[in-house]
């Protein structure tokens, strides 16, 4: 199993997945199709599961995502027992913070600001040594061409700890008190019972190895 031992390492194996995933949705469904909430989940620099949301659940608001979102928080780290969560999602990035401060960038962006575009965000959240959230995030801005097809832009990190980055993220001080949690020991059954409750909410789960591996 490969391991990614630091931050970084980390967000550039997840901003070059959402990459190629985004490539592909809009190759195959055109454009305007965007990525679904994915949840890439670390124990000890090791990869052990990525959950991805539905298209089904994506269509749902952003505040009736939350219980989802949760539950899958939970689950990454009390079941499987992580030490870090990176999320992958859409949203919009100012090349000009200057111009577009206390603005909605969604709105901005349909009143046509050149500074706004669209963009793929990956942010990693982790606890730290004094039991408090950090979270980095890489966001990087694309642009439609004819034919199906992306540009990208340059992309840009922000480390922000508690401050900005968790502030404007409701999903990503959501991870951070699930990181907080207890993990909990249960037997192979049940682990199988609660992945399939969030099977049935509409998570598509993918594992890369097993924490029963060493029982079996």
């Amino acid at each position: 199993m490969d391991v990614y031992p630091d931050v970084y390492s980390k967000l550039a194996l997840a901003l070059v997945s959402a990459q190629v995933a985004k490539q592909s949705l809009v190759s195959e469904f055109g454009v305007g199709e965007d990525l679904p909430f994915t949840f890439f989940g670390w124990r000890e620099g090791n990869l052990v599961a990525i959950m991805a949301f539905s298209q089904e659940l994506m269509g749902l608001s952003i505040t009736d995502r939350f219980p989802t979102v949760q539950k899958v928080g939970e689950v990454l780290r009390r079941l499987y027992w992580v030490d870090g969560i990176t999320f992958v999602a859409e949203g919009f990035q100012s090349l000009d913070l200057g111009s577009t401060k206390g603005k909605r960038l969604a709105a901005e962006f349909a009143n046509n600001n050149r500074n706004v575009h669209e963009c793929v965000t990956v942010s990693h959240v982790v606890i730290n040594g004094k039991n408090q959230p950090d979270s980095t995030l890489v966001s990087i801005p694309y642009d439609y061409v004819v034919g199906r097809d992306l540009v990208w832009g340059e992309s840009i990190a922000y480390s922000k700890g508690v401050g900005r980055v968790l502030l404007d993220s409701p999903v990503i001080a959501l991870l951070a008190l699930c990181l907080k949690m207890d993990v909990v020991d249960v037997v192979l059954d049940e682990f199988d019972a609660v992945l399939e409750t969030v099977v049935r909410d509409g998570v598509n789960i993918q594992e890369f190895g097993s924490r029963f591996d060493d029982d079996e």
